[in-house]
């Protein structure tokens, strides 16, 4: 058994360091990677706004209270904007963060989670991708998931010399590959405006058209970590019953945000929607024939 801890680690991968901080429980039953977003540290994610250094401040966080509740270590990877999540690069850092972390708390495969916020949501997605048999479930927290959009191409990818452009957007494409999400537990979480939130709209309506169950908290905040607090608890509950095998009750008497009277859904049923009147229009002209 574990004292409860929350500690600090640099380790060496390759020729360079890493660091990170771990959080465990006295009695883990699982585990999650955060992932980094574009800051550089996880100070506000451990202590919400900034209360002092984060050793000293586990009892206001929000985020450690839900894994205190819960029971779950955490695993919270520093990184490099733009660069943490690259394959050759940033990946193998905050994997190395897991194996150094999984030294001390031993957690199998399968009971581990991603969990990242910004660009640290879309890597959430690559990773749980790329390391299916390694997460059990994921959190993206407006993340970007259309991989085509110029803007994320021209920030992300362009910027990134050692990312492999073509796995990026075909082996890790999330709409590419939605049968490796129907076996894991899925949070979503996303603002109210912004490219972010259309991502997120439509990936959660295209996992409803194939019957994938997922988890959608929509906020009525911006982009920022208070959007990451306020889904917490529902996320830490979700993965909780994923280890317990219990999915089914956590989401009796769920109702999706898109599926609520005051929100206007796109995406999918957008699709439905014109497939539909093409299909309407075509039998009216043969009619007139």
């Amino acid at each position: 058994m574990l004292d409860e801890s929350l500690t600090s680690h640099t380790i060496d991968v390759g020729t360079e360091s890493q660091s990170y901080y771990l959080y465990s429980p006295s009695t883990p039953k699982g585990a999650i990677l955060v992932l980094p977003s574009f800051s550089a540290d996880h100070t506000e994610v451990l202590d919400g706004t900034k209360w002092g250094e984060p050793e000293q401040s586990m009892e206001n966080s929000p985020f450690i209270q839900a894994a205190r509740e819960y029971q779950f270590a955490v695993v919270f990877a520093e990184g490099e904007t733009h660069d943490w999540y690259s394959p050759d690069n940033g990946e193998k850092k905050v994997l190395a963060c897991l194996n150094d972390a999984n030294i001390t708390l031993n957690i199998p495969n399968g009971s581990w989670f991603v969990y990242g916020f910004s660009m640290g949501g879309t890597g959430a997605l690559t990773m749980s991708i790329r390391y299916p048999e390694l997460f059990s479930g994921l959190y993206i927290g407006d993340g970007v998931m259309n991989y085509t959009d110029p803007g994320f191409i021209e920030v992300y990818i362009t910027g990134l010399s050692n990312w492999n452009t073509t796995e990026f957007l075909n082996d890790a494409n999330p709409f590419r590959q939605l049968e490796s999400f129907r076996s894991k537990a899925i949070a979503l979480a996303s603002g109210t405006s912004g490219i972010n939130v259309r991502n997120c709209d439509n990936f959660s309506q295209t996992l409803d058209s194939v019957n994938i169950q997922h988890y959608y908290h929509r906020g009525d905040g911006g982009h920022d970590v208070f959007l990451l607090f306020n889904s917490i608890n529902q996320t830490f509950n979700l993965f909780s019953h994923q280890l317990a095998g219990t999915v089914d009750q956590f989401y009796e008497g769920y109702v999706s945000p898109l599926k609520t009277a005051s929100t206007s859904s796109w995406g999918v049923d957008l699709i439905v929607t014109v497939v539909l009147l093409i299909f309407i229009s075509s039998k009216q002209i043969k009619r007139r024939k």
